[in-house]
């Protein structure tokens, strides 16, 4: 998802995400210009427009409910 999460800034989106724990990697993204949240909460995707997820997060991770609540892609 980094690699993603870099390429998005690169091309001028916003770009916001979560992680279990801060990492370089959680840190790098930061200072690249994206929001970062540390822990899966579902205010974590207020204002989001879309919610991009890789297998390992479950349909009950509580930012996967509240995108599906809010009828997010």
């Amino acid at each position: 998802m980094r690699a993603l999460a870099e390429l998005l800034l690169d091309m001028g989106a916003c770009v916001q995400g979560s992680d279990r724990e801060r990492s370089p990697s959680t840190d790098r993204l930061a200072q690249l210009g994206a929001r970062i949240f540390i822990g899966q909460r579902a205010e974590n995707v207020d204002g989001a427009a879309a919610v991009i997820r890789t297998a390992a997060v479950s349909d009950q991770n509580p930012e996967i409910v509240a995108a599906r609540r809010l009828g997010l892609p």
